[in-house]
């Protein structure tokens, strides 16, 4: 299995035996040659991270979501798992997001069916 993770809170411990997993963020692959080290990710650049895995974590803050590349899934298998684990925090990081607030709520959507479009 191969696991891309978007946050090194996701990959803190060190790589399972067996499993290759990725790590990037938005600074780029440099920024996390400590990480990668301490736990046997590959630090890549945002765009790779997402070909040939079979699960991906997305750990970032919610409000950073719609800054992420809009064609970063394309071409992307539908089998892929993509676990969203963002949380939105409005009054304390966030601020208000109006597709949240407003369509989403309104029509029964969540943060996730956001962060999902």
């Amino acid at each position: 299995m191969v696991l891309l993770a978007l946050a090194k809170s996701a990959v803190r411990y060190p790589s399972p035996p067996g499993h290759e997993v990725f790590v990037a963020n938005s600074r780029g692959p440099e920024t996390l040659s400590a990480l990668a080290v301490e736990t046997g990710a590959t630090a890549v650049p945002v765009r790779e991270a997402v070909r040939g895995v079979d699960l991906v974590v997305v750990t970032i803050p919610l409000k950073n979501v719609a800054s992420l590349p809009a064609d970063l899934f394309a071409g992307t298998p539908a089998a892929v798992v993509v676990v969203d684990t963002c949380n939105y925090y409005p009054r304390q990081r966030d601020g208000r997001i109006e597709g949240i607030e407003g369509a989403c709520r309104k029509a029964g959507g969540s943060s996730s069916s956001w962060a999902g479009r």
